[in-house]
């Protein structure tokens, strides 16, 4: 049973008036000390670290750069080709791989002739925004730098 779960079933009526309240909490201790993240279901989570951040424009963007993870994490690689109906995808894994993989993306670029990150930066700007994410992909590179500070990197795994 996730926190939410536990929250929600102990006092329903607590739970729903102050749910923002508590999310925010948890994302406040979790920034602290990442070593406390749960990795097995960890949404509630990734929802509660996001929210924390400064520059978002709103919480619609937080949800939307949540999503992008919770899509990296399901699916876990990179599309080999971009088309309409991968297109979030391959944005999430843009921005995910340069949060949590820009040495890796630098090296092969230099070592195999790859793109180099600043290709898969701009191509996850173009298309986050082309696909109704214009604040997260105004804010991309604040995000990179978010998401590769406060989230373990075993969260991935």
């Amino acid at each position: 049973m996730n926190l939410t779960d536990y929250l929600f079933n102990e006092d329903p009526e607590y739970f729903k008036s102050n749910y923002n309240k508590l999310i925010k909490q948890v994302g406040e201790e979790l920034i602290k000390d990442n070593s406390k993240i749960i990795i097995k279901k960890p949404f509630d989570q990734i929802v509660s670290i996001i929210i924390q951040s400064e520059f978002s424009e709103s919480e619609e963007e937080c949800m939307n750069v949540v999503n992008l993870m919770n899509r990296y994490l399901k699916k876990g690689s990179l599309p080999y080709y971009l088309n309409e109906e991968n297109a979030l995808d391959f944005g999430a894994n843009c921005l995910i791989s340069l949060s949590f993989y820009y040495k890796a993306l630098e090296e092969r670029s230099i070592r195999q002739g790859a793109p180099n990150p600043n290709f898969y930066r701009n191509l996850g700007i173009g298309v986050l925004a082309r696909n109704g994410m214009k604040s997260v992909s105004k804010h991309f590179r604040l995000w990179e730098n978010f998401l590769g500070e406060y989230f373990p990197r075993r969260i991935l795994e």
